[in-house]
C-alpha cells in the first residue's frame, strides 16, 4: 500500500495493460476500450463503466490494487469535519471525492476518479495537509452528496429532476455520430492548418467556426445553427463541464486523439445573446519546440538571455500583451534552467504544457489556490527556481521580490508594452524603488511576427493559404539591469531616464529588433507596422 505518498504517474493506457495482464480484462474488451477512449477523449475508468465491461465494486477494487489504495466503505466523515470543509463542497463534488479523516498533518479522501490527480493534490495542497486517498465507487461519492443535502423541499426537488431530464437530453444529443464527426473533423483541420484556437460562434441564422492562424481568424465553415446545441454539448462532455449552464463562463480541458497522437484542448464558454460560444485552444505538443533560436532569438539575444539564465538570484520578467508568446519564452527559460541539481516550481494559470522534471501548480481561484498563496507555500518547499505565471497583483509582486531576495530566481511575466513600462507597473504594485532595484535582473518584452511564406515570399500561395505568411517569429528587447541603471532606479528615475541609461549598454528596442527580421527577409515592412504601429522607432 502507498496511500501515503500517493499520485497518479500511469496513464489509462498503462491502467488498460494492468487489467489484461492481471486476468481483469479480455484483450478483445481492452482493445474496445481503447478505441472508444481514443475517440471521446473520456477518462479509461469512465469509458469501462459506460460499456458495461466492469461492475462498480470490481472497478473500484481493480483501480485500488493497479495504484496500490484502500478501498473506502460507506463509513460517515465525523460532523465537524463536514462543518469545517463546508465551503469546499462544489468542488469536492464536482471532483467526485469526499472528506474521510483530517488531522494536522493528512486528511483522508475517498475519490471515485482517481487516475485523475489534480483535484485530490490541490484539495491537499490549498488545506496544507498530504493526502490520503482511498478508492470509492461512484454511487458511493454519490450516496454522500445525496445524504448531505436530503433536507431539500420537495419543489426543489422536482427542479432537479427537471434538471436531469434535460441533461440526459443533451448528452444523446452529443452521442449522436454525426456530432462527434463534426468535432473530430474541426479539430483536425485545426491541426493540419497549425491554428492556435478554434471559434465557435453562433449566430442568428448560422454557427460559424473560425481559426485562428499565425495570429489572424480566419473563416473556415459557416453550418446550420441546428448543430450548436449537440456540438456544445459534446465538448462540454470531453471536458468534463456541467453541460446543463448556460448562463456562466466555463473553463476545462479535454484531450482528442487525432491521426494517431494525442492532443490537449484548453476549452473557454462564454454566454452571448445569441447562444454560448466556445473558444479551443489548441496546445499541440508536437509543435512545440522550446529552444530560444527555434522560437526567432537572434544569436545575440539568446546569449544575452542564457547570461541573465545564469544569475543566481533576483526576478526575470517577460512582458507583452496577451499571445506574443511570453508563456513559451518562460517554458524556454524553464528548460534551460531544468537540471538534477536545481528545484524548479512552476505556478501557472492554465498549465499549458507538462515538463518533465519541473513541479508544476495549477492556481484554482475558487478554491482559494491563488498565485500569491501558492507561491507564499513553494517558498517553504526549498526550490532555487520559481516561475510565475504572472504578476497580476501588488500580493504576488511583494512575495516575488521577497523570494528574490532570499536567495531565489523567479520567472514571471507582465502585461506591458515595452521592457522599461514593467518598471513603472511594478512601482504602481507598490514596489518599493530599493527593493525594484535591488530585486530586478532583466526584463524581456516580446511580440510575435509573421513570417513571409517561403514558398511564395509573401505573395500568397496555396500552401500559405494565400496569405503570404506562414509560421511567427519573435522579436524582442533586453533590459539587463546593471549596475548604473540600478542605481537609476532606486533614485526613483523616470522612464525617459531610464531609457537613457539602457541605450549606453546592450539595450536595443523592439523596433530594432524587427528591422534586423525585415532586412534579412523574415518578414516585412507592413507586418512589423500591424504589430508596433506607425509610432514605433
Amino acid at each position: 500500500m502507498r496511500d501515503d505518498s500517493w499520485e497518479n504517474e500511469s496513464g489509462d493506457s498503462a491502467f488498460l495493460d494492468f487489467l489484461t495482464t492481471s486476468g481483469r480484462l479480455d484483450p478483445l474488451a481492452a482493445a474496445r476500450a481503447r478505441k472508444a477512449q481514443e475517440e471521446t477523449g473520456q477518462a479509461i475508468d469512465s469509458i469501462l463503466a459506460e460499456l458495461g465491461l466492469f461492475e462498480e465494486r470490481p472497478l473500484a477494487d481493480a483501480l485500488a490494487s493497479y495504484l496500490q489504495l484502500d478501498t473506502a466503505n460507506d463509513e460517515p466523515p465525523e460532523a465537524w469535519l463536514g462543518e469545517q470543509l463546508q465551503s469546499h463542497n462544489d468542488f469536492m463534488r464536482r471532483s467526485q471525492i469526499r472528506p474521510l479523516q483530517m488531522d494536522d498533518a493528512t486528511i483522508t479522501l475517498a475519490t471515485a476518479a482517481p487516475l485523475v490527480a489534480t483535484p485530490i493534490e490541490a484539495f491537499g495542497f490549498l488545506l496544507g495537509r498530504k493526502p490520503i486517498v482511498k478508492v470509492a465507487t461512484r454511487s458511493q461519492i454519490q450516496r454522500h452528496w445525496e445524504q448531505l443535502h436530503h433536507t431539500m423541499d420537495t419543489a426543489q426537488g422536482d427542479a432537479n429532476s427537471r434538471n436531469l431530464d434535460d441533461i440526459d437530453r443533451l448528452r444523446d444529443v452529443a452521442a449522436e455520430a454525426p456530432i462527434i464527426r463534426l468535432l473530430n473533423s474541426m479539430v483536425s483541420k485545426a491541426i493540419d492548418r497549425q491554428a492556435s484556437d478554434i471559434h465557435i460562434e453562433l449566430f442568428a441564422d448560422h454557427l460559424q467556426i473560425r481559426y485562428r492562424i499565425d495570429g489572424h481568424l480566419q473563416l473556415a465553415e459557416r453550418l446550420e445553427r441546428g448543430l450548436h446545441l449537440g456540438l456544445v454539448s459534446r465538448i462540454k462532455i470531453l471536458s468534463r463541464l456541467n453541460i446543463a449552464e448556460q448562463r456562466l463562463p466555463q473553463d476545462g480541458r479535454m484531450t482528442m486523439a487525432v491521426k494517431g497522437r494525442d492532443v490537449d484542448l484548453r476549452v473557454a464558454t462564454s454566454p452571448t445573446a445569441s447562444g454560448e460560444n466556445i473558444v479551443l485552444r489548441v496546445l499541440d505538443k508536437r509543435g512545440l519546440n522550446l529552444d530560444l533560436g527555434a522560437l526567432g532569438f537572434s544569436e545575440n539575444e539568446k546569449r544575452q538571455f542564457t547570461r541573465i539564465l545564469a544569475q543566481p538570484n533576483g526576478i526575470i520578467l517577460v512582458t507583452g500583451p496577451t499571445g506574443s508568446g511570453k508563456t513559451t519564452t518562460l517554458y524556454s527559460a524553464l528548460t534551460l534552467l531544468n537540471k538534477p541539481d536545481v528545484k524548479v516550481f512552476s505556478i501557472e494559470d492554465p498549465i499549458e504544457y507538462n515538463i518533465r522534471g519541473i513541479n508544476q501548480i495549477l492556481v484554482r481561484p475558487q478554491i482559494e489556490l491563488s498565485f500569491a498563496n501558492i507561491l507564499r507555500s513553494v517558498l517553504r518547499q526549498d526550490p532555487d527556481v520559481i516561475m510565475v505565471g504572472e504578476i497580476r497583483d501588488r500580493e504576488t509582486a511583494q512575495i516575488a521580490v521577497q523570494a528574490a531576495l532570499t536567495g531565489h530566481l523567479v520567472l514571471s511575466t507582465l502585461h506591458t508594452n515595452s521592457a522599461i513600462a514593467s518598471i513603472t507597473r511594478l512601482r504602481d504594485l507598490g514596489i518599493d524603488d530599493f527593493l525594484l532595484a535591488s530585486s530586478l535582473r532583466a526584463v524581456i518584452a516580446q511580440r510575435l511576427v509573421r513570417k513571409t511564406c517561403e514558398s511564395c515570399a509573401a505573395h500568397g500561395c496555396p500552401a500559405c493559404h494565400s496569405t503570404g505568411y506562414s509560421g511567427r517569429t519573435v522579436i524582442a528587447e533586453i533590459l539587463p539591469i546593471t549596475p548604473a541603471l540600478s542605481k537609476a532606479i532606486s533614485a526613483g528615475a523616470a522612464e525617459n531616464e531610464i531609457e537613457a541609461f539602457a541605450r549606453n549598454g546592450e539595450f536595443r528596442t523592439l523596433a530594432q529588433s524587427a528591422e534586423d527580421k525585415r532586412k534579412a527577409g523574415i518578414t516585412t515592412q507592413a507586418e512589423i507596422l500591424r504589430v508596433l504601429g506607425a509610432g514605433s522607432a
